[in-house]
């Protein structure tokens, strides 16, 4: 929104007051005031009582970059100089985040699905189309490894907290574990009957969890690849899991329009947040651990509180 000049802001404010619009709903209202007025007055007036009732200024975003296709996935280096995208065009992207200048295109996949950063900001991981995962080193762009064992596409990857392994999860069902020095796979993680569309490390790195369209999530030990846990209690499919700063809670979103926390050691359900009314697609846990953030297709992300 341009910000208005002070004398035509007076001047709009002063005719707002006098016909009685006092919020920007009533200015959408079908029995407004506004409808009185000429249409070229309508849209700035509108504008104004938004940028009022809301008591900040709506300034353009940048545009960092401009794709050639659809961007599927995306990520900030952690020294936060850089991002990564992943793209429906078959590649994915390093760009300064600064300047928004490309730095390195990334080629080699299908379609990019899923994308993440080392800890470190040296190494970019990427998921795709075409069953593999790849590892890049971030100042060169060049490959370094490519992950192959996956026999469908791959729709989540993830580093492990210290870099040294990395997590992929797949619509083969499967979710596995690889050492990133050598492209190695350590673990298969078999279980799931459903793709595994979301993948994360517990903050110490020694459990990851995964999300699938088998309406479970389950926690597994990296060092054994086993089964720990399976949790149980969605109606729809769990489409994206986190876990709390300090590894004690677990956040699962569904398309059964709930999140629910879940406590790791023993695997028990603790709440179920309702509210959404249609597909929860993702979840995060504030950094302290007290606040959950949740995006749904209903059009809204939702804050929650947690007690206790």
């Amino acid at each position: 929104m341009k910000k208005l000049l002070l004398p035509t802001a007076v001047q709009l404010f002063i005719l707002v007051s006098s016909i009685g619009i006092i919020s920007p709903l009533e200015c959408m209202s079908n029995y407004s005031p506004l409808k009185m007025l000429p249409q070229e007055l309508k849209r700035p007036i509108t504008d104004f009582s938004l940028e009022s009732s809301l008591n900040y200024n709506f300034d353009v975003s940048r545009i960092l970059f401009t794709a050639p296709s659809e961007i599927t996935s995306l990520a900030f280096s952690p020294d936060g100089a850089t991002a990564l995208t992943g793209s429906t065009d078959k590649t994915a992207r390093l760009l300064d985040v600064k300047t928004g200048k490309q730095l390195k295109e990334l080629l080699g996949h299908d379609e990019v699905n899923s994308v993440a950063f080392s800890p470190d900001s040296s190494t970019a991981l990427t998921g795709s189309k075409d069953q593999t995962a790849r590892l890049w080193d971030v100042k060169t762009g060049q490959q370094l490894h490519i992950l192959k064992g996956h026999k469908d596409s791959i729709y989540s990857v993830a580093f492990s907290p210290d870099g040294s392994t990395a997590l992929t999860g797949s619509s083969d069902h499967t979710a596995r574990l690889w050492d990133v020095k050598t492209g190695q796979q350590l673990k298969e993680l078999l279980g799931h009957t459903g793709w595994v569309v979301s993948v994360a490390y517990s903050p110490d790195g020694t459990t990851v969890l995964t999300g699938s369209y088998d309406r479970t999530a389950r926690l597994w030990d990296v060092k054994t690849g086993q089964q720990l846990k399976e949790l149980l209690g969605h109606t729809g499919l769990v489409s994206s899991v986190a876990y709390s700063s300090d590894g004690r809670t677990i956040i699962t979103g569904s398309w059964d329009t709930t999140a629910r926390l879940w406590d790791v050691k023993t695997g028990q359900q603790l709440h179920v947040l309702k509210g959404h009314t249609s597909s929860i697609s993702s979840v995060a846990f504030s950094p302290d651990g007290t606040t959950i953030l949740t995006g749904s297709y209903d059009h809204t992300a939702r804050l929650w509180s947690r007690s206790g």
